[in-house]
């Protein structure tokens, strides 16, 4: 009965539902996934542009022996991290790749953004240092822009 007396309702009548706290990342615990989802991606735990079951798993356990006691878990956590990732990473990749939108190389600082994707919004004056290595986590492995070739360009040189 304690435990319910002190959660935080939201709504009305029927449609009360509590409200959770969200976790918030220090930026060693993010260094710390995209190292650890590198490590998964050179141990072959990447297929099709897709991570094999188990992955949250695996991940789970690299980061409680790096941050023991923060109770990190691959369900909520690592997951929603990761998406929340992978979105903001095919936003950037839109807006820098294919409208040319101009970003500083080492940090991915966005300062103007185009009405193309509503999403984009929210990354307005926001930094990205890890843009570089989600190209390595996130990115397809096909080459994309002008100066890609085709297999078959690349075997005749």
């Amino acid at each position: 009965m304690d435990s319910q007396s002190n959660m935080q309702y939201v709504g009305r009548g029927k449609r009360r539902t509590v409200q959770v706290p969200h976790r918030v990342w220090t930026f060693n615990e993010e260094k710390e996934l995209v190292h650890a989802l590198k490590e998964l991606i050179s141990g072959g735990n990447k297929c099709n542009d897709e991570f094999k079951s188990g992955y949250l798993n695996l991940l789970e356990n690299m980061l409680a022996t790096k941050f023991p006691g923060t109770g990190l878990k691959g369900e909520p956590h690592i997951n929603s991290k990761i998406h929340v990732w992978k979105k903001q990473y095919t936003c950037l990749r839109t807006m820098i790749g294919v409208l040319g939108i101009g970003s500083n190389s080492l940090t991915y600082h966005i300062d103007a953004l185009p009405e193309v994707d509503p999403t984009a919004r929210s990354l307005k004056n926001k930094t990205f240092p890890f843009y570089l290595d989600w190209i390595e986590i996130f990115g397809n492995d096909r080459a994309m822009g002008k100066d890609s070739q085709l297999y078959t360009d690349v075997v005749q040189e």
